[in-house]
């Protein structure tokens, strides 16, 4: 097997890259063509994110937007994780996307945290950038997702990566329908029991993710 440093922690193999090219060949068949070795191992294809939480980890995960179709009309990425993805250290913090998308697992495997908008579903997809109390959630915890399956995400669907299976080597590719520009957020504690959903543009900005990511990632200085 042929293994590349592409930067620290981030090992790429000739596996991934034959799992990678088969998944675009079903799901994307117009990116093959330019989907190369070359392309996959090559540092400025990568954008390592890191865990504000825990700075002194090089990120939770890394990822390869391979298509980004304008405006949000199509989008597909390479997910390779490292750690799983808690953005409030202690405490759940679900997010949703700003796009509806199916996650094909193509190796390794994680758990996740579901939280299915029930009473305000229409809400959410009607004024996705006000503030508002959610009516209703159903709640499934740990649900497992592992190579060779697919995990649906919709626009009302929020979740937390809790566990990674193979840290490191869990690759997912992300395809993601059209979707809404900025039309996306998370939920937290109303303080009465009840979770408040917070859309991206009116939560608190956390000034130590940019400096982290430029850190990481020194190509998008």
């Amino acid at each position: 097997m042929t293994r590349i440093t592409v930067a620290p922690s981030l090992v790429l193999d000739d596996e991934m890259f034959e799992l990678a090219l088969a998944a675009l060949g079903q799901y994307a068949p117009e990116q093959v063509a330019d989907f190369t070795w070359e392309r996959f191992i090559a540092r400025e294809s990568w954008r390592l994110i890191p865990d504000v939480e825990h700075p002194d980890e090089p990120f939770f995960k890394a990822e390869f937007n391979i298509k980004n179709g304008r405006p949000y009309h199509q989008t597909v990425k390479l997910n390779l994780w490292r750690s799983p993805d808690l953005r409030r250290d202690g405490a759940p913090m679900p997010h949703n996307h700003p796009w509806p998308f199916t996650g094909h697992v193509l190796l390794g495997g994680y758990r996740e945290d579901r939280y299915e908008v029930q009473h305000s579903r229409n809400r959410i997809l009607v004024d996705p950038y006000q503030q508002w109390e959610v009516g209703g959630m159903e709640l499934t915890q740990g649900v497992l997702h592992e190579a060779g399956q697919h995990n649906g995400i919709d626009l009302t669907t929020f979740h937390e990566v809790t566990e990674i299976l193979d840290p490191g080597r869990t690759l997912s590719l992300m395809d993601c329908d059209l979707g809404r520009k900025d039309g996306w957020g998370h939920l937290e504690d109303g303080g009465n029991g009840d979770l408040v959903y917070i859309p991206n543009k009116l939560g608190e900005v956390d000034k130590r993710f940019k400096p982290l990511l430029l850190d990481r990632n020194p190509h998008l200085r």
